[in-house]
């Protein structure tokens, strides 16, 4: 699965990619190796979905403008999905733009750099989907058309 979404991922015009491991580190890393993007190992996975997000925004180089968190348990996202969302990001005035098909909105998200200290003050099993919620004003739609891109393999709506 995490083979499948970083080539997804690599076929977007993003400035660096990188990868989050803790569970399974060395299988996961063994599964990506020979593909061109950065891993970083996150040894507190087990404290929640927080620590990942801030072990990914602490290895982000200076010159990016946001971040694109995009869990690899989504099999229906396609590379083409990846960058309407960035296209929305980067022509956008809002500094979160999350994927959307009708009513239903998540993962994957892109959080603008003014966003990175309340993303990096998450605690716990959480991750921007808090922001989400906190602060509505700042997010953006993104139609994605196909609601099965949203659908992941811990969550299938009925």
């Amino acid at each position: 699965m995490v083979r499948r979404a970083a080539l997804r991922v690599l076929e977007v015009d993003l400035a660096e990619v990188i990868v989050v491991v803790g569970h399974h580190a060395p299988r996961v890393q063994a599964a990506i190796a020979d593909l061109p993007l950065r891993v970083v190992l996150n040894p507190r996975y087990r404290e929640g979905q927080s620590t990942s997000v801030r072990a990914g925004l602490d290895a982000v180089s200076a010159v990016v403008d946001g971040v694109l968190f995009m869990p690899c348990d989504q099999p229906w996202l396609s590379a083409e999905t990846l960058s309407r969302l960035l296209v929305r990001f980067r022509s956008g005035d809002e500094p979160i733009v999350v994927a959307a098909a009708g009513e239903r909105s998540g993962a994957p998200a892109i959080f603008d750099r003014s966003q990175f200290a309340d993303l990096a003050a998450l605690v716990g099993d959480v991750g921007g989907r808090q922001l989400v919620r906190r602060f509505p004003d700042r997010v953006g739609r993104c139609d994605i058309g196909d609601p099965r891109a949203l659908d992941d393999l811990d969550h299938r709506p009925p």
